[in-house]
This record gives C-alpha cells, structure tokens and sequence, in this order.
C-alpha cells in the first residue's frame, strides 16, 4: 500500500503527544489513508497555542471546527486545553485519548 511514508506498509501505533505539560494520547495509523498521519502542521498549531497566552481568550466561548482533521490532534487540544462553547472536528479517522 502505497501512504505518506513511501510504498511501506507501516502498523498503527499508539503516541502520547505533550503540549507544554498537556498530554494527548493518539492513534496513528497511515493505513487509513492520508488523514490516519501525525502531520508536522498539527504539532506545531498545538506548540504554538500552547506556549503563547494570546490563544487563551482566542478560543474561549467560542465554537471551533477543524475540517478534514485526519487524526484530530488540533481539535483535541484545543479542546482540552481551552474553554470553547464547542468543537466540531470532522474526520476519516479520529480516535480520542
């Protein structure tokens, strides 16, 4: 099967991801397309919003949609990190941890 890694056929995995002590658990797995992928974007929009104290009124009481999130590691954060009315994150493959 061809995937975001070349022509490997790689095995889903478990990760624990830590965002500035807050810790989110994912399931990465390439075999599901495109979307099952840990994307270098999704982990730096998690830094970024973690380590910078502009974000924390950005999402507050706010509703928040991530479209096409493969995995969902923004919405997730977001999520758990914040005080949003709501998240909508619309997925292939999203498992929550």
């Amino acid at each position: 099967m061809s995937n975001a890694t070349g022509n490997l056929t790689v095995a889903a995995e478990d990760i624990k991801l830590v965002f500035n002590m807050h810790e989110v658990n994912l399931l990465v797995d390439w075999q599901s397309g495109i979307g099952g992928g840990d994307w270098p974007a999704a982990r730096l929009f998690c830094e970024i919003v973690t380590h910078d104290t502009f974000w924390e009124n950005v999402f507050e009481n706010k509703k928040v949609i991530e479209l096409g999130s493969g995995t969902g590691l923004g919405g997730i954060l977001v999520d758990k990190v914040f005080t949003p009315s709501e998240v909508v994150i619309t997925y292939k493959h999203c498992l929550f941890g």
